[in-house]
């Protein structure tokens, strides 16, 4: 499997549409808990970002995807958004999951195929 820096700017920039369209449900919604929720998106948009500023690491943008992915859970849960307008938190998460999963798994098949005395 290869993770490449496509890859990467791609499931970043859908994950990073689906938390501004979570920020616009929210403006349309009154949240339950509004500092909560405001404080989640701007840390998620911050660590989604950040994997595409810093330079490629599969393993760091891994667990970058799995923080952001909880952030929606979080988000969920301290929003009153119900099904339908909920679909971006849906789909961050999905999106979150899947990218973080793919990535920490190309950084297990690089740590295997590599070469060396194992403990």
């Amino acid at each position: 499997m290869r993770y490449s820096s496509t890859f990467r700017t791609v499931a970043t920039a859908i994950v990073l549409a689906c938390i501004l369209a979570s920020a616009l449900v929210g403006l349309l919604h009154e949240p339950k808990h509004p500092l909560l929720v405001w404080i989640v998106l701007v840390v998620a948009a911050t660590l989604t970002s950040s994997v595409l500023v810093l330079k490629r690491n599969p393993r760091r943008d891994g667990i970058l995807f799995a923080i952001c992915a909880i952030g929606s859970g979080i988000h969920i849960g301290a929003s009153s958004a119900d099904f339908p307008s909920s679909i971006p938190n849906w789909l961050w998460t999905i999106g979150a999951i899947g990218a973080g999963t793919l990535a920490l798994v190309a950084d297990a098949e690089t740590v295997q195929s590599q070469s060396g005395e194992r403990p």
